[in-house]
């Protein structure tokens, strides 16, 4: 590449770049050289491509020989915009030869390889500074304080399904324009459902706890994480129930006007119809 831009900065005249006996065709606008080298990119199977402009408005001559093709002016002289201006090209073309090659790297076994050492990072990390491990701050939180938060949501299977729940419901009373029995209706299942939730999720927490105790102290034993992981399920189940349980009742109080704008207010798709 250094000996065609030395080539191209000290030519003077184009016919030591053309062949011999070239072939015509006449025509007018931009002079351009376009030349494909033979010589190949290391990372690449493919040849450098340069593209040379050359501006004028005289008449140009279209030549074919071998695998070069040329277009070029009847005075046969390169200015010195043209010359800057092939230099910019020629850097402009190694600056996305350079970024392909990159990319493709990226892309290659060899890199990949490395990525793949990291993988071995594990995606808990930092977890294991958890009171509980098995529990996370907002789930112990949400457990204890009776929402339906934990868990990823206790209650996702209806919510998402256009069964509204009562706590946003209450939320959205004015909007909803709720009547005052509707309100009454909600807020007696809404305290029934935290009381119950508020005592199951203690529960968890504790059988939670106690596991993680065992594991900690390496006293763990296969009966022992059995019973308590088997009771901690059935008490999870008993949890969910209570949540979803309260969706259900809320298709029972409010009207299908209520609904669908239930679901477009909490930024729902599904239109409850």
């Amino acid at each position: 590449m250094s000996k065609l831009l030395e080539k191209l900065t000290t030519v003077n005249n184009v016919d030591t770049l053309l062949p011999s006996e070239p072939q015509y065709g006449k025509g007018k606008g931009f002079s351009i050289i376009i030349s494909f080298l033979d010589e190949s990119l290391d990372l690449l199977s493919f040849s450098k491509l340069v593209w040379i402009f050359k501006r004028d408005y005289s008449t140009t001559r279209f030549y074919i020989h071998t695998n070069r093709t040329h277009f070029m002016n009847t005075h046969g002289k390169y200015s010195h915009i043209f010359l800057l201006t092939t230099m910019i090209t020629v850097v402009v073309m190694l600056g996305l030869a350079s970024s392909i090659s990159s990319t493709l790297f990226a892309q290659s076994p060899l890199h990949s390889g490395h990525a793949a050492a990291n993988d071995t990072i594990s995606k808990y990390t930092g977890q294991e500074d958890r009171i509980i491990k098995s529990l996370s701050s907002e789930d112990i939180k949400s457990l204890q304080t009776g929402t339906g938060d934990a868990f990823g949501g206790m209650a996702k299977l209806a919510e998402l399904n256009g069964y509204p729940g009562p706590r946003h419901v209450l939320d959205l009373a004015n909007k909803l324009k709720l009547t005052d029995e509707q309100k009454k209706n909600i807020t007696t299942i809404y305290n029934d459902m935290k009381k119950k939730a508020i005592e199951l999720g203690q529960k968890i927490v504790d059988i939670e706890r106690i596991a993680n105790e065992e594991f900690v102290n390496k006293s763990i034993i296969d009966t022992q994480i059995k019973q308590l992981i088997l009771k901690s399920a059935e008490i999870y189940g008993q949890l969910r129930y209570t949540h979803l349980n309260t969706h259900l009742k809320m298709l029972d109080i409010l009207t299908s006007e209520q609904t669908a704008l239930y679901n477009s207010l909490r930024g729902y798709s599904y239109s409850g119809q």
